[in-house]
């Protein structure tokens, strides 16, 4: 029934109707598929092999008896048939949710009766994303795709997102950037010629540790993107709430003014090479102030960021 009510003002009756069939209370003359599906009722298992057949002759008429298995669909058939494939320019967030509610539907007809309610709280965050973004998702401000942007612009990319004021819309957002751009550059055979810096400011907010599952595509770039020609780079206020794999990945840093405990005594046991003293240092750095070390770094610095641009001033001046 789950299957019939979606598609049955398209259902015409077999060849063999109108007949009569046996129900619970007599005889039905059946000469609509209306009528022939109000006769499907379970009553104990007491089904009519007329009402059965007829159903599944309707619909094989309708579907194509090559997509049929024993009278019910065969759903590995249908969803491997090139021909029945949107194009993914075309896909929305509306297909997703229909698809969503398709698979649940299935999964009851196969008597899983709670696969609905354990993925609330995804179906929750797609009517989330669908009701802010469904008719902007992943365009500029002049409809101009953000693939098109990805795909047609070479040197510096500067988007700017700041328009997206939930931490939903930041992660999907983020994450489709990371994923195309990894993709992209892993099936490139002159991708050492073509390297990709991923810089994400605010990043708490979405490359967040207990926020994202452990094969996320952060963690997937800060692991194994270096050999892939992709980098990473993440700023942030906030970061004892960073993912931890991303931070254990990171070869430089770049530390300014930290007043936070919390945060100060995450640095002291997550940052390499830097020592109490220096840890005790930033919270009285003067404003532009930033210590940088790591693997990349010789020697553990302490530099000076001017902020101006000036004709032959460099923009940062160095001090010991």
């Amino acid at each position: 029934m789950k299957y019939f009510q979606h598609i049955q003002s398209e259902l015409k009756l077999p060849c063999d109707f109108p007949k009569k069939i046996p129900t619970s209370t007599g005889y039905q003359y059946i000469d609509t598929l209306t009528k022939l599906m109000n006769t499907f009722s379970l009553d104990y298992g007491n089904i009519s092999d007329d009402t059965i057949k007829g159903l599944q002759d309707s619909l094989s008429n309708y579907i194509g008896d090559q997509y049929m298995d024993e009278g019910l669909p065969n759903m590995e058939n249908i969803l491997n048939e090139p021909k029945f494939l949107n194009e993914k320019s075309d896909v929305t967030i509306e297909y997703l949710e229909k698809a969503l509610d398709f698979v649940f539907s299935e999964e009851e007809v196969l008597g899983n009766r709670q696969a609905r309610s354990f993925s609330q709280g995804l179906v929750t965050q797609l009517h989330n994303l669908k009701d802010k973004y469904s008719n902007n998702l992943f365009n500029a401000e002049q409809r101009i795709s953000i693939n098109d942007i990805l795909h047609g612009h070479s040197g510096i990319i500067v988007i700017d997102v700041s328009q997206i004021i939930d931490d939903d819309g930041l992660k999907l957002f983020s994450n489709f950037v990371s994923r195309h751009l990894f993709e992209k550059n892993r099936q490139d055979p002159s991708r050492e010629n073509n390297p990709v810096y991923l810089i994400f400011d605010e990043a708490h907010r979405y490359i967040k540790e207990g926020a994202i599952a452990d094969d996320s595509i952060f963690n997937r770039i800060a692991r194994e993107g270096r050999k892939f020609g992709i980098n990473l780079t993440v700023i942030s206020q906030i970061p004892s709430e960073l993912s931890r794999v991303v931070l254990s990945q990171t070869s430089t840093f770049i530390i300014h003014r930290i007043q936070n405990s919390l945060d100060l005594d995450y640095i002291r046991k997550n940052v390499p090479a830097i020592s109490n003293d220096q840890v005790f240092r930033l919270p009285y750095f003067s404003p532009g102030t930033a210590a940088i070390l790591g693997s990349s770094m010789k020697i553990p610095m302490e530099i000076k960021v001017d902020g101006t641009f000036k004709d032959a001033t460099p923009l940062i001046s160095m001090r010991k």
